[in-house]
């Protein structure tokens, strides 16, 4: 059998909108999530679920949301005043985790992720305004534009200046008046020398002195000026360091200084399932102080092992974990009607009710290779297509054993399924049997030529179970 997939839609990016179009999970909790983040006060979440369930296309479903909503709802009234406060500027946060950080390294993840969702608002440029108003330490916008730069580089302050003293000396000397004084001078001294001008000793005498004297006096003139200059100022060069202490102390200021600002900030701490259970401890214990803190909201996307220590947590005595999370949501792994939507969303061509039929042991082989996860269900189908003439297509044998075999094993574990609705063990113990039930039938089909049955996966996880 031959159908043509739309391979436009084959999308994997679990954060694009055309991914959340073709996977939809029927879970009314997102719009409680959606209303709990818009009418409550800050708290922290956990989402938890396999990889490739749909956890971070829920939470972009959340963010649409909640955006759109918080756009169309009416202005709210404040508890202290009576007039209607503006409506709250909701700013997402993005965050996503493949290790663990030390602390500083955490520190700076917060600090430049929360510049970089916030100044892109409406509010932070009208406080960024404000500065000429009130100063720089008062203002959460300049605070946080300077915490940011030091995330990056070590700011230089620097104050220079000095004291000084200046004296000068200054001569002048009348070139004029030397040479007249010089000529009254030489005609004096011939006078008394040869009697020219017949002068009396007596009056050459006193005529001679007096032009040396007035020379003297006139002729040269030495002035000396002295200049004074003392500021008293002291010569600085400081270097102002990011330091991990103060960047806490100012990140906690700094989430506060924004919800009072009427900031309803929601970090989204994503893809921490792929960080080691040995430092996942490490981790929320080093975010603990801000996933409390009530200035923001923080959503935790994590795997299933932290929502199973969640869970033991709660039978422990003051266990750290059991205190954080005021709300958990378990994304669950789609059933089999629910892959049987999205693949026929793929199809070009509508199908009527006999292809579909002689579709479905194809549909259960994927459905059973992806183990009921979508990311793996959309892969598998993109990498069984070919293509002709720009178009893409599937080509299968529905009479295939293997595929035979796949629904076998699928209504083996729908069974244990339904048995496991009925006890009411809820969805994350559901989604763990059931993972396992697929471990083990890909196990047992490796090992089996022919035939499956039901009794083959109990044997199976009992024998594994002693």
């Amino acid at each position: 059998m031959k159908i043509e997939i739309n391979y436009n839609k084959l999308i994997d990016s679990p954060r694009s909108d055309s991914f959340e179009e073709l996977v939809i999970n029927n879970d009314t909790s997102s719009e409680d999530l959606v209303s709990d983040i818009l009418l409550g006060k800050p708290t922290c979440y956990l989402i938890s679920g396999y990889r490739g369930s749909g956890k971070s296309t829920f939470i972009n479903r959340i963010k649409n949301k909640a955006e759109e909503r918080n756009k169309k709802s009416p202005n709210q009234v404040s508890a202290n005043n009576e007039e209607e406060s503006k409506r709250p500027e909701l700013v997402f946060i993005p965050m996503n985790f493949s290790r663990h950080h030390e602390q500083g390294d955490l520190l700076r993840r917060m600090i430049r992720a929360l510049y970089l969702n916030v100044n892109k608002t409406t509010k932070y440029k009208d406080l960024i305004a404000r500065k000429v108003c009130e100063p720089d330490h008062q203002n959460a916008a300049i605070l946080l534009q300077k915490l940011y730069d030091k995330t990056f580089h070590e700011i230089i302050e620097g104050r220079k200046s000095e004291s000084k003293v200046e004296s000068s000396v200054t001569t002048r000397i009348d070139i004029v008046a030397l040479f007249g004084a010089s000529i009254v001078f030489v005609l004096l001294f011939l006078n008394a020398i040869t009697g020219i001008f017949r002068l009396s000793t007596i009056v050459n005498l006193i005529g001679f002195i007096g032009s040396i004297s007035i020379g003297i006096r006139e002729i040269v003139k030495i002035e000396s000026k002295k200049v004074s200059s003392n500021t008293n100022i002291e010569d600085e060069n400081r270097k102002s360091l990011y330091d991990n202490e103060i960047a806490d102390y100012y990140l906690f200021r700094l989430l506060k200084d924004f919800y009072d600002a009427n900031f309803k900030l929601v970090f989204v701490l994503d893809e921490l399932d792929k960080v080691s259970d040995t430092d996942i401890g490490k981790l929320i214990k080093e975010l603990k102080p801000f996933l409390v803190s009530g200035s923001a909201s923080f959503i935790v996307v994590a795997g299933q092992n932290l929502f199973y220590k969640y869970l033991e947590a709660k039978s422990k005595d003051d266990a750290e974990l059991s205190s954080i999370f005021s709300r958990t949501i378990h994304i669950r792994l789609l059933d089999r009607k629910e892959f049987y939507i999205l693949f026929y969303k793929l199809v070009m061509n509508k199908i009527d009710e006999n292809n579909k039929k002689q579709m479905e042991p194809f549909i259960n082989h994927l459905i059973f290779e992806s183990k009921r996860v979508p990311r793996k269900f959309i892969g598998l189908i993109r990498h069984n297509l070919t293509y002709e003439d720009n178009k893409a297509f599937l080509e299968f044998d529905e009479l295939s054993e293997d595929y035979k075999t796949s629904t076998e094993i699928l209504d083996a574990i729908d069974a244990v399924s339904k048995e496991l609705e009925v006890q009411g063990l809820g969805r994350v113990i559901n989604d763990y049997i059931i993972s396992q039930l697929f471990i083990k039938s890909h196990l047992i089909q490796s090992q089996k030529e022919f035939g499956f049955k039901e009794s083959d996966i109990l044997n199976a996880t009992k024998e594994e179970s002693k």
